[in-house]
């Protein structure tokens, strides 16, 4: 426990230098999981999750590298509150950057909670601390609202999640002084958000089978009325008590598209 305490007091030392030096955006992904972890207690969730992603935009085809640190405190009776940031590596198919991705506080309100499901409602609330010269990130500040619902009566666990992503600021402002273009994380102004997590029985002792569907539909802007929907599957293992790791890969599946792969790793400590 002593060593865990330790470990929690570096991430935030991370997390600080992360959010005001230092890929985040606003995003169901990085919403609290109803998903019940055998076993474990969860007060305290920290996740370190390193992703690679590649995409071709605007005829730019590039990757970035993304770090992502993230915490999440259930100490609260029925309250779950955290955050995540991100540090970047960026090669856009013409120029290299590295820095800072919109650090993300979110909230939320556990109003039914049971042995078999759970309902629950928050607000994620994306910070215009990032490098948006660069396209790392977008200039403005943002909010996202959401509505989370979570079953583990069947063999299959699963979580769905509606949302709703709005500007603070009017104007299309994902662009930068130098790029026209959001290379991280590209999204509309307004933007209709959907995600659907299913985790399936364990095969192998502690190894779980994920599948996850991830949609938004823009409301404003040059993609106004478009919409941006993509798959993923992944495994979760487990490592004792109070470790997971899952690697994952996601695709998306329609045209216009705004990635063209991920592949990435998380590790999760719960105590």
């Amino acid at each position: 426990m002593k060593n865990k305490f330790y470990l929690l007091i570096l991430f935030l030392i991370l997390l600080l230098f992360t959010t005001f030096s230092l890929e985040a955006s606003c995003n169901l992904a990085g919403c609290p999981s109803g998903l019940r972890t055998e076993g474990v207690q969860r007060r305290h969730i920290v996740d370190q999750t390193i992703g690679y992603i590649t995409f071709d935009i605007n005829h730019h085809n590039g990757n970035y590298l993304q770090y992502e640190p993230r915490y999440e405190f259930r100490g609260i009776n029925r309250v779950v509150v955290g955050g995540f940031a991100s540090l970047i590596a960026l090669d856009d198919g013409h120029d290299s950057h590295s820095g800072l991705g919109n650090p993300v506080l979110f909230g939320e309100v556990v109003v039914k909670n049971s042995t078999d499901d759970q309902l629950s409602f928050g607000s994620q609330l994306e910070l215009a601390l990032g490098d948006d010269e660069n396209g790392l990130a977008a200039e403005h500040m943002e909010i996202v609202p959401y509505l989370s619902y979570s079953n583990s009566a069947g063999s299959i666990d699963w979580m769905g999640s509606t949302g709703y992503r709005h500007s603070l600021e009017s104007g299309d402002r994902h662009e930068s002084a130098i790029h026209s273009e959001l290379f991280v994380n590209p999204h509309a102004d307004k933007e209709y958000l959907y995600r659907l997590h299913a985790r399936f029985p364990k095969i192998r002792g502690s190894m779980s089978p994920d599948f996850v569907l991830d949609g938004q539909h823009a409301l404003d802007g040059e993609d106004d009325g478009k919409g941006f929907l993509s798959i993923g599957a992944g495994l979760s293992f487990s490592a004792g008590t109070g470790w997971t790791f899952s690697p994952k890969v996601e695709i998306p599946v329609t045209t216009p598209r705004r990635f063209d792969s991920k592949l990435s790793f998380n590790g999760s400590m719960y105590f």
